[in-house]
C-alpha cells in the first residue's frame, strides 16, 4: 500500500488552498485581459478607418 507523500503534513493543505487560489485568480484575470484586448480591438478597429484621404477617423 503507498503512503500519501506529505498528506499528514502540516500547512500541505492550506499551500494547496493558496495554490489554488492562484491558479483561479490568474484565470480571472486572463479573462479580464481577454475581454479587454477584444474590447479594445474592436475600438482600434474603428479608429483604423479611413476617410480616403489618408485622415483617420476615431
Amino acid at each position: 500500500m503507498h503512503e500519501r507523500v506529505g498528506a499528514q503534513e502540516p500547512g500541505n493543505e492550506t499551500e494547496l488552498r493558496i495554490a489554488l487560489q492562484e491558479v483561479w485568480e490568474n484565470k480571472l484575470t486572463m479573462e479580464r485581459i481577454n475581454s479587454e484586448i477584444g474590447r479594445l480591438s474592436h475600438v482600434m478597429a474603428h479608429c483604423l478607418i479611413s476617410d480616403g484621404n489618408n485622415n483617420y477617423q476615431g
